[in-house]
């Protein structure tokens, strides 16, 4: 196993795609963007008009907003804003600094030709009709090609003191950065500060504008409070219990997932989601996927605060004392009996048995469980932290064997019955 790690990704926004997570940040090569620095936002929800309040400082008033098309188009739970031939402008700007744009697009068909964001008709991000992404400035095709009513994510950032501008797209199903532009040439022109450009070609949604103030990075710290299925509050956290429960908090709003692999909050996936989660408590059981069968194991708790795995996530380890396992896979073994066709059978306890076969094969040895039903006999051991197998045999059709390790509870019940209900009668 492995000590904890720390998974930082730092090229991928922190912002939740149907709403606002506090403290989240974005970074783009040196550039990091903060969500506390957002100059203004809309994620079309509502027929609301431009979200920004009022207007911040180093903006002047822009064109105001014309031809909003609300549509049932959504992009998760969020509604996304289509429209028909015109662009549709917001009111304000910003001339000065760095200001990163952000907004998530797509098109209905890979021969359109639309403008999802141009600011003051000198800087354009759009879909090309031979399916190429492109930009301005310079007039160049990304390699990339895009598909056809694919979510994408489109970052600009725009330096007004060095006139520099860099592209950034993204992946929208795993987070990675696809390909970008950076440091591109570019001077304000134009009077109309930034438009978005929508046709019937395409849908946006969730646009976002920063300011680009430098802050620390949001990695969530993760603290484990107590192994609630014990009260244990350091390592290693002993219990008998092979899913257990841990009270955790981070320094700041994440979203949390526990398992038995040292890997990322989005490679454990939706199925190991912590059952209470989204602000700094979290309640996190492992699923019985994940059940713990050696008397040392290691759990990973992986918190991340953009709810989308893909950006900066804390992965720690946790060392375990697993006690009883003896007695939980005895156990097991019985229940497994009980739940098979043979119930009620004759069941001897930690039986010393004898066997030998037709060439004289012989073994002696001692075996967690016997079950006898008529002339028929299973000879039921498991054999915890990895240990030697009893090297028993079949003796067909009288005496059957399962000699099993590393298995969960479940398996050993499963498994136990489906070897009875298979040889019996």
């Amino acid at each position: 196993m492995r000590k904890s790690i720390l998974l930082i990704f730092c090229i991928m926004t922190l912002i939740g795609l149907s709403g606002l997570v506090s403290a989240s940040k974005y970074t783009s090569g040196d550039l990091v963007a903060c969500e506390d620095d957002m100059y203004a936002h809309d994620d079309f929800n509502v027929n609301e008009g431009f979200e920004g309040t009022g207007t911040p400082s180093g903006w002047t008033a822009g064109d105001s907003p014309n031809n909003f098309d609300y549509t049932t188009t959504v992009f998760n739970d969020s509604e996304a804003l289509s429209g028909s031939s015109n662009d549709v402008s917001f009111p304000a700007q910003v001339k000065s600094g760095v200001v990163t744009y952000e907004l998530y697009a797509y098109s209905f068909a890979t021969n359109a030709n639309w403008y999802p964001f141009y600011l003051s008709n000198s800087l354009r991000f759009w879909f090309k009709n031979n399916a190429k992404f492109h930009t301005h400035p310079p007039d160049t095709d990304f390699s990339t090609s895009y598909s056809a009513s694919v979510w994408y994510k489109m970052v600009i950032v725009a330096n007004y003191t060095s006139s520099k501008v860099s592209f950034y797209l993204y992946n929208t199903t795993n987070g990675n950065l696809i390909e970008s532009r950076l440091d591109e040439s570019w001077t304000q022109t134009g009077t109309n500060p930034w438009i978005m450009g929508l046709t019937s070609n395409g849908v946006i949604d969730n646009f976002r504008v920063y300011n680009g103030t430098v802050c620390p990075s949001v990695s969530p710290n993760i603290t484990i409070e107590s192994c609630m299925s014990s009260g244990d509050t350091t390592e290693p956290y002993t219990t008998s219990d092979t899913t257990p429960t841990f009270n955790v908090t981070t320094d700041i709003n994440s979203y949390c997932r526990i398992g038995d692999t040292n890997t990322s909050y989005s490679s454990m996936g939706i199925s190991r989601n912590c059952t209470t989660t989204g602000t700094t408590s979290h309640i996190c059981t492992l699923t019985v996927q994940d059940e713990l069968m050696s008397s040392t194991d290691y759990v990973y708790i992986s918190c991340d605060s953009s709810y989308d795995g893909s950006a900066y996530n804390s992965t720690e380890e946790l060392t375990m004392n697993i006690t009883q396992l003896e007695t939980n896979s005895s156990k097991a073994i019985e229940e497994g009996i009980n739940s098979s066709d043979i119930y009620p059978a004759t069941i001897y306890r930690n039986q010393q048995i004898y066997i030998r076969s037709l060439n004289n094969t012989q073994k002696l040895a001692t075996v967690d469980r016997v079950a006898v039903k008529g002339d028929k006999r299973w000879l039921l051991n498991y054999v915890i932290d990895s240990g030697s197998l009893l090297g028993l045999f079949n003796i067909t059709p009288a005496v059957y064997v399962w000699d099993k390790t590393d298995l969960a509870m479940n398996t050993i019940r499963s498994e136990v019955s489906g070897l009875i209900n298979s040889t019996y009668p």
